[in-house]
């Protein structure tokens, strides 16, 4: 399987490929400062993780039982960016078991 074939089956709640920790990671910038968003499944619970470091070093981090609810917050996240002039900075990273994987797209499970 692809690695954003896994991605999107651990996404999807795939027990299997939550398994194999996946996590997708996102940069912003806005002038100097710079955010990341984290997206990845507990591979305990099954839940959807987005986890947010701010520019002051607050770490926010929030679970989602259902694809549905995660992508609602992810949208209106990416809303909440654009709004508040944050920049997507490159494409996003995949990280599988330490490894990091140039990939293409935007804040989305689809």
């Amino acid at each position: 399987m692809s690695h954003e074939g896994a991605h999107r089956a651990a996404l999807k709640g795939d027990r299997q490929a939550a398994d194999n920790p996946l996590c997708m990671v996102w940069f912003y910038t806005r002038a100097a400062e710079r955010l990341q968003a984290e997206t990845s499944v507990d591979p305990e619970t099954a839940d959807y993780l987005l986890i947010l470091r701010w520019p002051d070093g607050r770490v926010q981090t929030e679970r989602f039982a259902t694809t549905e609810a995660f992508q609602v917050r992810l949208d209106a996240l990416a809303e909440s960016l654009e709004a508040g002039r944050w920049h997507q900075d490159g494409p996003p990273v995949l990280l599988t078991a330490g490894w990091a994987h140039g990939g293409t797209g935007k804040l989305t499970i689809h």
